[in-house]
């Protein structure tokens, strides 16, 4: 039997148990702002037949335009991939179980939910909202039923005095720093016509009309739909107040034009139901708008 490995950074750090015939990985993400930007890092730790550890350092080229939640989910997809490395980094004879470790609480908390709930139910919550990266988590399951064998997503906290959980923030860091990927989900963003952030709960959605200037739109593959985020430009107390709202393919809207608006009366699922007309407010860079992935001509009003 060979003898189990152990992290250790000093006599009084925090120990990990490498179990016997399993494949450790530390994962993290990381997020720089202006330009915003993200990277990943992979610690992939096993035990060779000698009974000694190795290790697998990765820092591959960052992503633009990302957030630290894709980031987190995309460190733990690659560190799976690099399992099907031809030829293997780890012999597939030393190990029939997987564990990562990751100081995400995003990751670790909805990873059951993706595989026994969200997947199951078109990738909506219990109120019938869209799940966020939808196609991250997707992917997750795939490659895990792929391995074909057990995948444990484990905690690890945050800055701890694990060496490896160190080094892949190191590594996660400095991919950031070399970011030259495109955007994880397919997008455009126009010029914001607001100082404000978006907050959840500011725009309410109670079957009003409204008009908004439309900035960010992407699109959500598993659910078929398109999710906006937009900025009030109704007078009153809400205006230039940030939004965030889905809609059905047939909802035709360009980012970077204003629209007047119907919203539907769901907090937990809010989404644009229907637009009223364009709205001509100042100078549009026409040749820049883009229109998302199965959004279809203007309907004739």
């Amino acid at each position: 039997m060979r003898p189990a490995c152990r992290t250790a950074a000093s006599s009084l750090s925090y120990v990990e148990i490498h179990p016997e015939n399993t494949v450790v990985i530390y994962t993290d993400g990381s997020q720089k702002p202006k330009p915003r930007r993200g990277g990943i890092g992979i610690v992939l730790c096993w035990t060779n037949d000698d009974g000694n550890e190795e290790e697998r350092w990765e820092s591959p080229l960052g992503y633009r335009g990302v957030t630290i939640p894709q980031m987190e989910l995309k460190a733990v997809i690659e560190g799976l991939k690099l399992l099907f490395k031809k030829p293997p980094i780890v012999p597939p004879r030393l190990y029939r179980k997987v564990r990562v470790f990751c100081d995400a609480n995003y990751v670790v908390e909805n990873y059951g939910r993706a595989k026994f709930q969200w997947s199951q139910n078109k990738w909506r919550n219990r109120d019938g909202a869209p799940i966020e990266n939808g196609d991250l988590w997707r992917e997750l399951l795939k490659i895990e039923k792929k391995l074909g064998m057990r995948v444990e997503i484990l905690k690890v906290e945050a800055h701890s005095s694990n060496r490896h959980n160190q080094k892949a923030d190191q590594l996660a860091k400095a991919s950031a720093e070399m970011a030259q990927e495109p955007p994880l989900v397919p997008g455009r963003v126009r010029r914001k016509r607001s100082s404000k952030r978006l907050r959840k709960g500011t725009v309410p959605f109670e079957g009003q009309e409204i008009t908004i200037h439309v900035h960010k739109g992407e699109l959500m593959r598993p659910q078929g739909i398109n999710q906006f985020e937009f900025s009030v430009r109704s007078p009153g107390p809400l205006f230039e107040e940030v939004g965030l709202a889905t809609a059905r393919p047939e909802i035709y809207i360009r980012e970077g034009h204003t629209y007047r608006v119907r919203l539907n009366e769901d907090e937990g699922n809010p989404e644009i139901v229907e637009v009223l007309l364009e709205v001509v407010e100042g100078d549009e860079d026409e040749g820049q708008a883009t229109w998302l992935e199965g959004a279809g001509p203007p309907s004739a009003r």
